[in-house]
């Protein structure tokens, strides 16, 4: 995780400098810096994403338990958009990934306030783009590994096999299983509910 924070604090940095540009107010003329930039920042972006995709995909390393001791969230609270990730579900792991979700909104909040997303120059709308799909993958990262550990949890609580919680949710033991492995995409509107209702009982 050092090499890790050491990148963020590089993001850090480069984003500072972009904050400088944009309130400079002048893009037009610094079009050549902003381009080096823009190219600077993208390259962190890919070395920080594996790094933080690796992080985050092992659902064994979730806690259902806060550290204070309540429960966690219900992953059915994070299958819509509207929440952000709780990334102290991953214990020391999970501050390192704050402190790079904070930056990533810092930087598309600093491109939005800026007005350079409807009409700027085309290279910062191209850094805000990267920022938000970068936001998004490690948001759906977050959200599949906690729902496996969560599923595996409650499964297993109930003293079910794969077969028979597939069974109770309509849906096949092997998609299950890559589900609890977080190894599948989110599932399905229809899906989820039928999770949510398996995680009530």
């Amino acid at each position: 995780m050092r090499e890790m924070l050491h990148e963020i604090a590089a993001l850090k940095e480069l984003a500072d400098v972009l904050g400088m540009i944009l309130s400079s107010g002048d893009t037009t003329s610094r079009d050549h810096e902003i381009s080096r930039l823009r190219e600077k920042i993208l390259v962190s972006a890919r070395v920080l994403e594996e790094m933080s995709l690796a992080l985050i995909s092992d659902p064994k390393d979730y806690m259902l338990r806060r550290e204070d001791g309540r429960p966690s969230p219900s992953p059915c609270e994070f299958l819509s958009l509207g929440r952000e990730p709780e990334w102290r579900l991953l214990g020391d792991r999970g501050h390192v990934l704050h402190a790079l979700y904070e930056q990533l909104e810092r930087i598309v909040g600093m491109v939005d306030s800026s007005g350079e997303r409807a009409g700027g120059a085309e290279r910062i709308r191209e850094i805000a783009a990267c920022m938000e799909e970068m936001k998004l993958k490690l948001r759906n990262g977050f959200v599949r590994a906690f729902l496996g550990a969560a599923l595996r949890s409650k499964r297993e609580d109930l003293g079910m096999t794969v077969r028979e919680a597939a069974e109770h949710m309509d849906i096949s033991a092997s998609y299950l299983s890559r589900i609890e492995n977080a190894r599948c995409n989110l599932p399905s509107s229809r899906v989820r509910r039928r999770i949510c209702s398996f995680l009530d009982l």
